[in-house]
């Protein structure tokens, strides 16, 4: 397992998809495309709407990659709201809002672990040969 921290900015968005992209070629994983687009995501996410510093913590098994990102932020009703019932469609015309429609859709397991005062972390796991 292996940590990364940023702070909530845009160019932090690019740095952590090459970090997990190199973490899970360290790890072996043949191909990481999909793990890294989840992430690019996960964490614009958190730069846009938690506005802390936050991790990105990569973790490869035999079997699965897991990735979470973990911010300071409390967890607002609507993103529970949205990790319990994710969108079944995204407007392909609305300019945002697809983010967790493409995590939901395609994770194998994704969710949401709320840390209280010390905020959340948002995770998705993803079968080895699919990350």
């Amino acid at each position: 397992m292996v940590t990364y921290t940023y702070v909530a900015e845009a160019t932090s968005v690019r740095a952590a998809r090459q970090q997990v992209a190199d973490a899970l070629q360290a790890a072996h994983v043949e191909s990481s495309g999909m793990a890294v687009l989840l992430t690019s995501e996960l964490v614009s996410n958190a730069v846009e709407h938690a506005g802390t510093d936050f991790d990105v913590v990569v973790a490869v098994d035999d079997q699965v990659v897991r990735v979470e990102i973990h911010d300071g932020a409390a967890v607002s009703e609507a993103l529970r709201d949205l990790i319990a019932s994710p969108p079944v469609n995204a407007d392909p015309s609305a300019p945002r809002g697809r983010g967790l429609f493409m995590v939901g859709s395609t994770a194998v397991r994704f969710g949401l672990i709320d840390k209280g005062e010390d905020g959340k972390a948002v995770w998705f796991e993803l079968h080895r040969e699919d990350a």
